[in-house]
């Protein structure tokens, strides 16, 4: 018992685990979530789903108590990963599995140890081993039921299909020890890549594309059925090769899209366009930020970052803020469809801080000319969109310092970026049970100087277009070919159209 107020104990802990330091990434990554539903980055292999099915109808048949459940998941993902450790992809290029690399000093000699590479922090770091990432998709396709923390069996279930696909796994995962020789005469029937060739695959392509679900024009199913018809119809048109950066491309500019009729009338068409279009933007601030925090060295004042990032505007430091926007290439073709102005500016600039101030510029360009769904797409509610360092704002923030030298407007708007991501950090910030605070920030000031703690990233948001397409493949739906090139298959049509 405590009686009045106490000191805790004096300290701040930081962290150099924090993510989204500026927190620029939210109504995009929100809108991926809802245009890509049931898959994620994490969700790569479509077996997976079906696998999780057969655990969770296995623990209802035998109540299986807990711990015994949890091994079992984890030697089964073994099994998975071990026998697509031994099988040469049908489709080239095709992921590891799970965990398929951590195993793989262990599958060099005759016999391969089930026990011990199923042992927790071995094959995976968690006690229900990959589950825990598949869990949510699982749950909004019904595979899987409510509970989050015990695999059961979700009323979409084909337990048929699955367990005429997939059931030797369970034969396989209660062995202590198996030879390269049985994994091999499984390869055919289990390897990640087969799916496609099962009846477990074929179950889950009908699934995934919603063949039979009707939620309404704004529902999970028909968004992940139309996204899925975009992407084949894409495919199937154009050369793709890296999904994220091809289909990136065709979403955003020229007529592709409006050209197509069966296109232009699904209800995701413009929503992709709007999307991609907006991450160029969110990617420039994560750019910009991951480049200023590099340049951190050692104890440095705001000024001295203000004065490294002036310098780097080299040659066009002198323009002012309207002449460097007029430098900038066109954002609309002579059609009036979106050009590909952003990936132009980023091939001419030649900083980091004139790159990615240029892609800013032209997000804010955009911001006044889109109009339609690919402008609501774009700039998200109402409410939100005039927020500090959205498009709109920064065209706003652009026109009020139109006459300033582009190298001092650099300066000032670190001195904001600097501000907003103390704020971040300090909104982050937990309380710890001693009494210390806990902040998340990899950049640091105390008594006016800045250091830092760890390099921020610098990728764009992630869209799950490959990951959707890896589910896809591995279900069926597609495959690529020997350069590379995705294709939708035959029997994949059908899903399709």
């Amino acid at each position: 018992m405590l009686e009045g107020p106490q000191w805790s104990v004096p300290g701040i802990e930081v962290s150099r685990r924090g993510r989204f330091p500026l927190a620029v990434e939210r109504y995009a990554s929100g809108l991926v979530g809802r245009l890509v539903p049931a898959v994620t980055t994490a969700t790569p292999h479509a077996r997976y789903y079906a696998l999780h099915a057969l655990l969770a109808d296995e623990f209802a048949q035998r109540q299986v108590p807990v711990r015994e459940a949890q091994e079992l998941v984890r030697r089964s993902e073994v099994v998975l990963a071990a026998v697509s450790h031994w099988h040469r992809h049908d489709i080239p290029g095709f992921g590891h599995a799970h965990g398929e690399q951590a195993l793989a000093p262990r599958l060099q000699g005759g016999t391969f140890s089930v026990a011990g590479a199923a042992q927790a922090g071995v094959h995976a770091q968690s006690a229900w081993g990959f589950w825990g990432p598949y869990s949510g998709p699982e749950r909004e396709l019904g595979i899987m039921g409510a509970s989050s923390r015990f695999p059961t069996v979700g009323a979409n279930c084909d337990m048929a299909a699955i367990r005429a696909g997939l059931e030797p796994v369970l034969e396989l995962a209660r062995e202590e020890e198996l030879t390269r020789e049985q994994l091999e005469a499984h390869a055919d029937q289990l390897c990640l890549c087969r799916g496609g060739h099962q009846p477990d695959g074929r179950w889950l392509a009908r699934l995934m594309c919603a063949t039979e679900a009707d939620d309404g024009p704004d529902g999970p199913d028909t968004t992940r059925r139309e996204t899925i018809q975009l992407l084949c119809r894409v495919v199937r048109d154009c050369e793709i090769r890296s999904v994220e950066r091809d289909l990136s491309a065709v979403f955003a500019f020229g007529p592709y899209l409006e050209q197509r009729s069966q296109l232009a009338e699904l209800g995701v068409t413009f929503a992709w366009r709007g999307l991609v279009l907006r991450t160029y933007s969110v990617g420039a601030w994560r750019r910009l930020w991951s480049w200023l925090v590099g340049e951190v060295c050692g104890l440095m004042s705001e000024e001295q970052l203000r004065d490294r990032v002036a310098a780097a505007t080299e040659g066009m430091g002198h323009l002012t803020v309207r002449q460097f926007r007029a430098e900038l290439p066109r954002t609309l073709d002579r059609s009036g469809f979106p050009d590909a102005a952003e990936p132009a500016w980023r091939e001419r600039a030649s900083t980091v801080p004139l790159r990615e101030l240029g892609v800013l510029a032209l997000g804010a360009r955009r911001a006044e000319e889109l109009t339609g769904l690919v402008a609501r797409a774009f700039h998200g509610p109402e409410r939100e969109s005039r927020r500090e360092l959205y498009p709109l704002w920064f065209a706003r923030y652009l026109d009020d310092r139109a006459g300033q030298r582009l190298d001092k407007f650099a300066g000032d708007l670190v001195s904001l970026l600097l501000r907003r991501a103390r704020r971040v950090s300090l909104a982050k910030a937990t309380p710890r049970g001693d009494g210390t605070l806990w902040v998340p920030s990899k950049l640091q000031e105390r008594e006016g100087l800045l250091y830092k703690i760890g390099d921020e990233g610098n990728g764009d948001v992630a869209l799950r277009l490959h990951r959707l397409a890896s589910v896809l493949a591995g279900c069926g739906v597609l495959t690529t070919d020997d350069t590379g090139r995705w294709h939708v298959i035959a029997e994949g049509m059908a899903f399709c159209e």
